[in-house]
């Protein structure tokens, strides 16, 4: 409210707090004003919503507040802000339609979002590099999730095999399926030596070819842990004909 308490502007929220009426800020609380670069308040009360806001964003969030003042429910809104300085800020905004004195107030909580940007960045890169590292792989890729029993085999790894992409369930089960018989005894050693800890894991198999002859690989892979000294909880590897 634009009579709101004494405190109200200091109050410790470590998002951003805009009440808007009639398209303009009233009222801003001091972390919306260390997010958009403003020395104080003051220096952001009285400003049109729309201008604090990117270019690039201001349709978005103009859309959000008509459907606010509608009495439609809004759903969390990532969007970009300018700051004092000229910098560009990303946030997640929700909005909220309030009555004062029978006027329309829509309260926006603008919460800085650019940490969990770069995280979500590094992680797109680090799939792509992956993703990458699988299509050129001359070998056979896997990644084994001993948990849950699922593996992502590569489309290399299939190829080698003869089957198609969706031939090959994403499951251990595939693995034990096409396994020779006379190497299970095998692979069930590998299987408990990483249960004991044992810091490798290679041997060599007989998997069947979709034609029915079997293709000698050698299987190697890497054992990741959730914690040092914990269990072996995935196995990343390759095959190589």
């Amino acid at each position: 409210r634009t009579n709101a308490p004494p405190g109200y502007r200091e109050a410790r929220s470590p998002d951003g707090i805009l009440l808007i009426r009639d398209g303009r800020i009233v009222l801003a609380n001091q972390a919306a004003a260390r997010l958009l670069g403003a020395g104080t308040s003051s220096h952001v009360e009285g400003r049109a919503l729309l201008d604090v806001f990117h270019p690039d964003s201001q349709a978005r969030v103009e859309d959000r507040v008509t459907q606010l003042l509608a009495g439609g429910a809004v759903a969390l809104t990532e969007a970009q802000i300018q700051r004092a300085d000229g910098a560009v800020t990303d946030v997640e905004i929700a909005g909220t339609a309030l009555e004062d004195d029978g006027v329309q107030t829509i309260e926006l909580v603008v919460r800085d979002i650019t940490s969990r940007k770069g995280t979500e960045a590094a992680l797109r890169e680090s799939e792509e590099r992956l993703t990458m590292a699988f299509a050129g792989a001359q070998e056979g890729v896997f990644d084994w999730n001993l948990e849950t029993g699922a593996v992502v085999y590569s489309a290399r790894w299939k190829e080698m095999l003869g089957y198609a992409d969706e031939e090959i369930e994403p499951h251990v089960s595939a693995w034990e399926r096409l396994l020779h018989p006379d190497d299970r005894a095998r692979a069930r050693e590998l299987d408990q030596g990483l249960t004991r800890g044992v810091g490798t894991y290679e041997g060599e198999f007989r998997l069947r070819h979709k034609d029915g002859h079997y293709v000698h690989v050698l299987s190697r892979g890497l054992p990741l842990r959730r914690e040092p000294g914990g269990p072996v909880v995935r196995v990343v590897g390759t095959h190589f004909d």
